[in-house]
């Protein structure tokens, strides 16, 4: 009897670890990711402490950041960032795209290689971005434009008139033009 149920726990301790081990793969499927390994992913999102991934740093560009996950694909290292709504109907927003682009210049000097691509993935599908030279010159003007603007102005201005966007902002509390 106590064999019996020694084999019966094993067999549900292996069925249930086949099982999970097919959802995580059914989940990365879903998720629509490349091929590839994961490297890296934000703990903050996934708590894997496994491939914990600090904050990168470029003194070049003057930018620090963290994306959500990074891929090693066969084309490369592939910046991941997730986002919980569903995609805009007309794509990635220019904000997200500018974000998304800052990632792949910390990855190329960090990992000094070429990055030739990034995913923007949203609750309902994922979009795959090209990381080109066109690409590369916008976000290289934008962090540009972004230097001189705090060199002439001390504060930037508001940009927007959403007062949601503005309860949930991390300078509310120091700024003189919140909602």
């Amino acid at each position: 009897m106590v064999l019996f149920a020694a084999i019966t726990l094993l067999c549900v301790v292996v069925a249930w670890a086949l099982w999970t081990q097919q959802q995580a793969r059914q989940a990365l499927r879903d998720a629509q990711l490349p091929a590839g390994e994961l490297v890296s992913i934000d703990t903050q999102r996934a708590n894997l402490e496994t491939l914990k991934q600090q904050n990168l740093y470029s003194a070049r560009y003057g930018l620090s950041g963290r994306p959500d996950r990074i891929m090693r694909t066969p084309r490369g290292i592939v910046p991941v960032e997730l986002k919980s709504s569903a995609a805009p109907r007309t794509g990635p927003h220019e904000a997200q795209l500018a974000q998304l682009f800052a990632y792949c210049l910390l990855l190329e000097e960090h990992y000094q290689s070429t990055v030739r691509e990034g995913i923007i993935e949203y609750s309902d599908r994922a979009f795959t971005i090209p990381f080109d030279d066109q690409r590369r010159k916008w976000v290289l003007d934008l962090i540009a434009e972004v230097k001189e603007a705090k060199r002439v102005q001390a504060e930037p201005g508001r940009s927007h008139q959403h007062a949601g966007r503005c309860r949930a902002c991390g300078f509310r509390d120091s700024c003189s033009e919140a909602l």
